[in-house]
C-alpha cells in the first residue's frame, strides 16, 4: 500500500512539475523578429531544463531514456511538454521513448509540416530523416502535429557567430533581435535598428583564432 501511495505521489509531483515548467517557459517568452513572434531565450531554457527537472517530470523513466533526453533531446522534451500536442492516451514518457527508439533527436529540428516536401531531399537521397517523426506525430494526432509544428519555433531561435555573416534560416525562424523604436528609409524600404540578444551570440572559431 505504501508503494502504491508513493507512486501516486510521484506521478502527482510529475504533473505539478510539468505545469510549473510550462508556466515558466510561457513567462520567459519575448518578442523577436518578425515582431509578432516570440521565443524562449537560450539562458532561460538552460536555467530550467536540467537533469533534475527531466527526472522530476518523468519519475518512472529508465536511466537510459533520461540520458537520451539530456544528451540529445532537450528541445524535443520541452516542445512536447509545452505544446500539449499529445493526445490523452499518449504519455510524455512513451512519446520520448518512441523518439529514442526511432532515433529522433534535436538535430532533426525544425520538423517540416506534414504536407511540405523536405528541403533535405534531393535526387540522390534514399531516405528523408524527417519521415519518421512526421509519420509518428500524425499517427498520434494530426491536430497535435500542427501544435508541435507551430510551437517548435519558440525554442529554435538561432545563434549567430560573431564575425560570420552567411546563414540559411527557415522563413518561420524567430530572430532573437530586439528592434528599437523609430525607423529610417533605405534604397529598398524602411530601415530599423535592432540589438541581438546576447544569449544568442557566440564567438566563432575563426574569430577566436585571429584574436588568439
Amino acid at each position: 500500500m505504501c508503494s502504491s501511495d508513493s507512486r501516486m505521489d510521484a506521478r502527482a509531483d510529475a504533473e505539478k512539475a510539468g505545469r510549473e515548467l510550462c508556466s515558466y517557459l510561457a513567462k520567459q517568452l519575448v518578442f523577436g523578429y518578425p515582431e509578432s513572434r516570440k521565443y524562449v531565450p537560450r539562458s532561460c531554457f538552460e536555467k530550467r531544463i536540467t537533469r533534475a527537472t527531466i527526472k522530476r517530470c518523468l519519475p518512472d523513466a529508465r536511466q537510459e531514456l533520461l540520458d537520451f533526453i539530456w544528451n540529445r533531446a532537450q528541445k524535443l522534451f520541452a516542445i512536447l511538454l509545452y505544446s500539449k500536442c499529445l493526445p490523452g492516451e499518449i504519455k510524455l514518457e512513451f512519446a520520448l521513448q518512441t523518439f529514442k527508439d526511432r532515433h529522433l533527436t534535436d538535430d532533426h529540428l525544425p520538423l517540416p509540416r506534414y504536407t511540405e516536401q523536405c528541403t533535405c531531399m534531393h535526387d540522390q537521397a534514399l531516405f528523408c530523416p524527417h519521415e519518421v517523426p512526421r509519420e509518428t506525430l500524425v499517427e498520434w494526432d494530426f491536430c497535435g502535429w500542427e501544435h508541435f509544428y507551430a510551437d517548435q519555433w519558440k525554442f529554435l531561435a538561432p545563434e549567430f557567430k560573431i564575425g560570420e555573416f552567411d546563414y540559411v534560416l527557415d522563413e518561420q525562424s524567430v530572430l532573437p533581435i530586439d528592434l528599437r523604436d523609430g525607423h529610417g528609409e533605405g534604397s529598398f524600404g524602411d530601415v530599423r535598428e535592432g540589438e541581438l540578444n546576447p544569449d544568442h551570440a557566440r564567438v566563432s572559431e575563426r574569430v577566436s583564432q585571429v584574436v588568439g
